[in-house]
This record gives structure tokens, sequence and C-alpha cells, in this order.
């Protein structure tokens, strides 16, 4: 189905694929200045019109947070122990 979305369903596909494509490459060739785009997209969310449409903006500026790949990478994220074992799992 995806290469057949008709009309405005597939227009918002492009546009976020398309977001999402250019925010990659503005953090990966360091194209702009992090704190300034971080302080737009936070001043774009705080006007949003519903809870929806501010969760957006602000999952889109979870981009910037270079803390997030840390957790991703961290290999303790794939240890699991339970309280009062000594077993990890």
């Amino acid at each position: 189905m995806r290469d057949e979305e008709p009309g405005i369903a597939g227009m918002m596909m492009f546009h976020v694929s398309a977001a999402v494509s250019l925010m990659r490459m503005v953090i990966e060739n360091d194209l702009v200045d992090r704190e300034v785009l971080s302080a737009i997209i936070e001043e774009t969310a705080s006007e949003s019109e519903c809870v929806r449409e501010q969760a957006l903006w602000e999952t889109f500026a979870d981009f910037l947070d270079e803390s997030i790949d840390e957790v991703v990478e961290s290999p303790a994220l794939s240890i699991v122990k339970f309280p009062g074992s000594d077993t990890v799992q």
C-alpha cells in the first residue's frame, strides 16, 4: 500500500519523511546551530493548537537531543536484573 498512497495521505507521508531526512542531514553535517533550531522548534510546539501537534514537534526536537543517542547505544539497556536476584537476564 505504501507505494500507492493517494492524495493527502501520500502528501503527509512525503512531508514527514522529508522533514526527518532534512533533520538528519542538518545534524550529520552540522548545518545549523542546534540551540537555535531547538529554540525555534520549542516555540513552534508552544504555539500548537492541540496536544498531538505539540507532541509531534517535541518528538521532532528529540532529534537534537544527543543524550537519547547515548541511551540507545548503551549496552546497559540489554541487561535486566530483577530485584533480589543476582541473575542477569
